[in-house]
């Protein structure tokens, strides 16, 4: 227990310039068993709104497409089941559960709306149209504070004019992505709802002697072409242990051999997603030809399905292999730079001369794995597109043939 000189430190902590805003009518708040629910209306969007018809057609032609194949197949499932009718049955889940995303997302936007609970451990926003939803949660005692996103002053089609006074409620936490809490409500609502969620988990902090959050942060959002990663510009003049890249330097050339990443590590997951995905299609193909299927004419529809499922298949294979088993082989001199990358789809030159490089850099390639974005060496020719090369390599790696470079051509990193 806490003495009484401990809990009053604690609620001047928290009390002092933290007066949480008043909540709007239009949100309801109700006590449940414990801990306190808000319910917001449905969203004020405008005819902004009318942009959910489009992932909702979408969706519906996507799922109405076996219906419209399989006509004949799905009859005969019901009266003559067997074996196969089983793998049918798991591909139609599937191809119905890929066609339910966009379609709550649809619905979402026509006319959903959110609630947010609070209780001793957890923190849930469940956005809801009818039957569909989706829902989030963290763990109460791992928020550090809620921001609200808002808009930022640039110019936006009259349409969209509607988002400026909207904004987005969001969780933070220390070392995790930020948590949606309540999006694309008037900012005001979303600042009174995030300082009511901080009075209510700092009245809890006082009892438990845990330090108190601050109050809800106004942050201007920007768009994705204005989020400029940090460049990774330092210089790492020795070569990283583990590293399994070759170099050969003369008084005039210099020559970096860069072997294969591997299958496996080269990229990134995607082989074993692709061998997983051929395996699926291969046990669901093969059920075609057990004794106990009988034709029908439904047999060309599915074909052509499944034509599309292999390539589909096929092309992360390959794609995987190409990026595990590439090779390059970079020459520099004092004039001039010159790069050879074999992979599985041939080789690729490049020649600049050194006057024609304006730098060379470890930036962002443009993909994300596990929201971290994945590192390539860049060339940046002066008026010309960027080269980037061997994505998802060691940074440290990177770094350090960014900096071999650098010395050699006497160009900058920015």
């Amino acid at each position: 227990m806490l003495d009484s000189e401990t809990k009053n430190s604690f609620h001047d902590a928290v009390t002092v310039d933290q007066t949480p805003r008043i909540l709007p009518r239009e949100i309801v708040v109700e006590k449940i068993r414990d801990g306190v629910r808000y319910r917001l209306p449905m969203r004020r969007i405008g005819m902004i709104r009318l942009v959910g018809l489009i992932p909702i057609a979408f969706a519906l032609v996507f799922m109405l497409t076996p219906v419209f194949w399989f006509g004949p197949f799905l009859k005969d499932a019901f009266t003559h089941p067997n074996f196969f009718h089983l793998f049918f049955a798991l591909f139609l889940a599937f191809w119905f559960y890929g066609a339910s995303k966009p379609l709550t997302f649809g619905l979402l936007i026509l006319g959903g709306r959110c609630r947010v609970e609070l209780t001793r451990e957890w923190l849930r926003a469940v956005d809801s149209s009818g039957p569909f939803r989706i829902a989030r949660r963290a763990r109460r005692e791992d928020i550090k504070w809620f921001s609200v996103d808002v808009s930022n002053d640039k110019p936006m089609p009259r349409f969209l004019s509607a988002l400026r006074l909207l904004g987005g409620l969001e969780a933070k936490f220390e070392k995790a992505k930020a948590m949606p809490v309540a999006v694309a409500y008037p900012r005001e609502w979303l600042t009174a709802l995030g300082d009511a969620l901080t009075h209510q988990i700092n009245e809890a902090n006082i009892v438990h002697a845990a330090a108190p959050l601050p109050a809800t942060t106004e942050v201007v959002k920007k768009l994705s072409s204005e989020l400029i990663a940090p460049l990774a510009t330092d210089d790492v003049p020795t070569q990283p242990s583990g590293s399994d890249v070759r170099i050969e330097q003369s008084a005039d050339c210099l020559s970096i051999t860069v072997p294969p990443a591997g299958i496996w590590r080269g990229s990134k997951g995607l082989f074993l997603f692709g061998i997983a995905w051929c395996a699926f299609m291969t046990i669901f193909n093969g059920a075609m030809f057990l004794p106990s299927h009988k034709p029908s004419s439904s047999i060309l529809g599915f074909l052509l399905v499944s034509i599309v499922f292999w390539a589909i298949g096929i092309g992360m294979l390959l794609g995987a292999i190409n990026m595990g088993r590439r090779r390059a082989l970079l020459v520099a001199t004092a004039r001039d730079l010159r790069v050879a990358q074999d992979g599985l789809f041939g080789r690729k030159l490049w020649t600049w001369t050194r006057e024609e490089i304006a730098a060379i850099r470890v930036d962002r390639s443009g993909m994300e794995v596990n929201y971290k974005p994945v590192l390539e060496l860049q060339i940046h020719p002066a008026g010309e597109k960027k080269v980037g090369l061997f994505a998802g390599r060691d940074e440290l790696e990177l770094q350090w043939i960014a900096t071999v470079l650098r010395k050699k051509l006497n160009v900058n990193a920015t």
